[in-house]
């Protein structure tokens, strides 16, 4: 078993424990022709450590229902496609001097990271509730990066920061953290949706942003 099988299987045991809703939304593992097919389509081979968590899970059931991660939606093989290629759309209709502008506002917190607002290398695996933000693996790392690690991106994530570089790097992170008091389910009450039952005490992205600060400040 290798380390992004043994912590993810490690979490989904918690979650059946402590929140059943969000382990009865996840799907069951893709197959190898889901997998190719979204390789096909980004036009790259996808990480094995991605792979690997994908063939034991394939994301959720229902992305609007209960979230598999406090605050964050785990993107199926489907939902990942569907989110790259709505940024897709979005470089192909702006035009060259349109994406500059976008990419002014854009720049890496870290080392390795491209000062771009969106890259057809980024792959959205945890996406923020509703909104257009992602946690996901970055295949085209400058120096000091290594492909596959995990940064954030999306229409507000335009200051990127290094997580881990690695999935299951990102992985022990949640199993860890769900760990402590830090979380809570409640039962979604309009306007309030359904991923929402199971939360951490702030904004998930923003779990990982301190982190990353706190890493960086004491470097």
């Amino acid at each position: 078993m290798t380390a992004t099988e043994a912590v993810w299987t490690q979490y989904r045991a918690w979650l059946e424990q402590h929140v059943p809703e969000a382990f009865a939304n996840l799907a069951p593992g893709a197959n190898e022709e889901q997998l190719a097919a979204l390789e096909a389509h980004l036009g790259y081979p996808l990480p094995e450590e991605l792979k690997q968590l994908l063939r034991l899970n394939n994301g959720q059931r229902l992305p609007a229902d209960c979230c598999a991660f406090p605050g964050l939606v785990f993107l199926s093989t489907a939902h990942i496609l569907e989110q790259w290629q709505v940024w897709d759309r979005l470089r192909a209709g702006e035009t060259e001097q349109g994406l500059e502008a976008l990419d002014d506002h854009a720049h890496s917190l870290d080392p390795g990271v491209l000062d771009q607002y969106t890259n057809p290398g980024w792959i959205p695996l945890l996406r923020d509730g509703a909104r257009a933000d992602y946690v996901g693996l970055d295949m085209v790392p400058t120096d000091g990066g290594v492909p596959g690690q995990v940064i954030n991106f999306g229409r507000d994530g335009d200051q990127h920061f290094v997580a881990f570089p690695s999935l299951s790097g990102l992985l022990e992170f949640w199993l860890a953290e769900i760990q402590t008091d830090c979380w809570s389910v409640d039962p979604p009450e309009p306007p309030t949706y359904p991923y929402a039952w199971f939360k951490h005490q702030l904004n998930g992205i923003d779990v990982l942003r301190r982190f990353c600060d706190r890493r960086r400040a004491s470097a």
